[in-house]
């Protein structure tokens, strides 16, 4: 998976960041961030956090559950991208701190990404290797909608 988010949020010469097993009241399998370099100090926002899991590991409840603690690290109205993936199966929502629906599904129809912003719609799970197309479209929603 790390290389997938080194395509989408390249490292080399850029304001990227990309912090595996990053400790924020656990161990963050992969934490991306925007560096935004200030004259005496840096900044950086959170953009995508990652879970990922075997095939015979924990269920999505409980994968999403784990992105939910994590993200509630961010500061109030903060926004961040969460991605949780199971074997090949992956979901993604859009967390926003203190929101009423704080975790929102993601899904893509007929080629747009739909977000779930009062909770109607769970989270699509799409499988790598399956719906790489769908992927790619959220993969670039995020990547237009995170920078700051």
């Amino acid at each position: 998976m790390t290389s997938i988010f080194n395509h989408w949020f390249p490292t080399d010469a850029s304001e990227n960041a990309i912090k595996p097993e990053a400790n924020y009241g656990g161990f963050v399998d992969l934490l991306i961030t925007h560096q935004i370099f200030h004259p005496t100090s840096i900044e950086t926002p959170w953009r995508v956090i990652y879970e990922g899991k075997k095939s015979d590991g924990d269920t999505f409840e409980l994968i999403s559950t784990q992105l939910h603690g994590y993200a509630s690290n961010l500061g109030m109205g903060q926004i961040c991208y969460l991605v949780g993936a199971r074997g090949s199966e992956c979901m993604f929502w859009k967390f926003k701190k203190g929101d009423s629906v704080e975790m929102k599904g993601i899904k893509v129809e007929r080629g747009v990404v739909k977000i779930s912003e009062n909770g109607r719609f769970p989270a699509a799970k799409y499988d790598i290797e399956g719906n790489p197309g769908e992927i790619e479209i959220i993969l670039t929603y995020i990547e237009l909608n995170t920078a700051p």
